[in-house]
């Protein structure tokens, strides 16, 4: 139990509370029945020895099934909140990944590697679907679900890609005039 001087208590909406569409139309003040008390604790700590220190990587990613997902070096690890279970993604070879991405079923995790490929993996079935190959040159660093069905990467070589993980020819449309490196 934690201590009431330790809980935060703070109505939601800047201050106005929750209401209806209606009534924020009309710039109504919205007070909540009851404030929603906040803990400024932590829940839980995750101890991850080797997570990659590098503003440009996307290394976690929280799925709609409550399964995050956290990327070590060159290994996939996941944590299921509902029931506290790890486990790991079956990833072979020493290469950093750089991005992950729960596609919106939750069930298909996206990795991105240093080496510019993109695996997208059945996570339930803890196996690889297909490699996405030859869209780009450097990195992985952007990875983006626009429906189950397009995905779109972008890497340090400032490059956007449209993917569609259904068709063999993946590469729906290439973006090249972006000139800075992707902050995902």
């Amino acid at each position: 139990m934690i201590p009431v001087g330790q809980m935060h208590s703070k109505p939601i909406g800047n201050g106005l509370g929750l209401c209806s569409l209606h009534e924020a139309a009309k710039k109504k003040k919205c007070i909540p029945e009851k404030p929603i008390a906040m803990s400024l604790a932590p829940q839980r700590t995750l101890y991850t020895a080797g997570l990659v220190d590098d503003y440009y990587l996307n290394l976690l990613d929280w799925g709609s099934t409550n399964v995050l997902a956290i990327a070590v070096r060159s290994r996939v690890y996941f944590l299921n909140t509902s029931n506290n279970s790890f486990s790991q993604l079956d990833t072979i070879g020493n290469e950093l990944v750089t991005s992950l991405s729960w596609a919106p079923d939750g069930r298909h995790i996206v990795v991105g590697w240093n080496n510019s490929l993109v695996e997208i993996w059945d996570f339930t079935a803890n196996r690889k679907l297909t490699t996405l190959r030859g869209g780009h040159r450097s990195r992985i660093s952007l990875l983006s679900w626009n429906n189950n069905h397009i995905l779109t990467t972008g890497a340090m070589d400032g490059y956007v890609i449209n993917n569609g993980v259904r068709v063999r020819e993946h590469v729906v449309e290439t973006y090249r005039d972006h000139t800075t490196r992707f902050v995902a």
